[in-house]
């Protein structure tokens, strides 16, 4: 700086997080897709790129990588670092399963079941904690029903819409229940006993 210059000012900034609280992922989309800006901001090319975004573009973490919160106040944010964890109150999502295993079956294969609670590879899906089996049957009238265990899809038990029982669970699954893989395995396939 030479004499007489005026030194530089540098005026002091703080950049506010906002954090702020959503019902479930839907609202939080909305949230994220219907905000408005300033015209003057647009008029100077600000924002182009989330102007043109829709739903199908936007991503939200993994649900079961995250801590639940049961209000607001339960931890303290660290606004130097992401941030795993949310606070949506979704109380059907409380239990994380790194794995869903949906076992396919109707009442024709009723027997089956013994044979599979027997099998081996029971045996290894009990041991793992972070694993949810679910029975996954057809043929409710009144809506889907989940009794822990046995999950009783609102769908025709006919093998060929089998698809529809598929979409049925698939959607059942992604809605309550927090989880890193889904597998499907059909009742028929295991193997009887004198094949193990």
């Amino acid at each position: 700086m030479q004499q007489g210059e005026t030194p530089l000012q540098l005026a002091e900034e703080n950049l506010v997080l906002r954090h702020r609280i959503v019902r479930h992922q839907a609202n939080a989309r909305r949230k994220y897709l219907n905000r408005r800006f300033q015209a003057e901001e647009v008029q100077r090319g600000w924002h182009r790129n989330r102007l043109r975004l829709s739903a199908r573009q936007l991503t939200f973490p993994d649900a079961a990588e995250l801590e639940q919160f049961t209000h607001p106040g339960q931890r303290q944010l660290n606004r130097r670092h992401p941030h795993r964890y949310w606070h949506w109150p979704e109380a059907s999502k409380a239990r994380p399963s790194r794995s869903v295993i949906c076992l396919y079956g109707c009442e024709n294969d009723s027997a089956l079941l013994d044979t599979f609670y027997s099998s081996p590879l029971w045996t290894l899906i009990r041991q793992r904690k972070d694993t949810l089996l679910l029975e996954v049957w057809g043929g409710s009238t009144s809506g889907d029903q989940f009794d822990g265990r046995r999950l009783t899809l609102n769908t025709p038990e006919n093998y060929r819409q089998l698809s529809l029982k598929t979409l049925q669970m698939l959607r059942w699954c992604s809605r309550e229940l927090r989880m890193k893989q889904l597998i499907k395995m059909d009742l028929t396939s295991i193997p009887t006993r004198a094949n193990w």
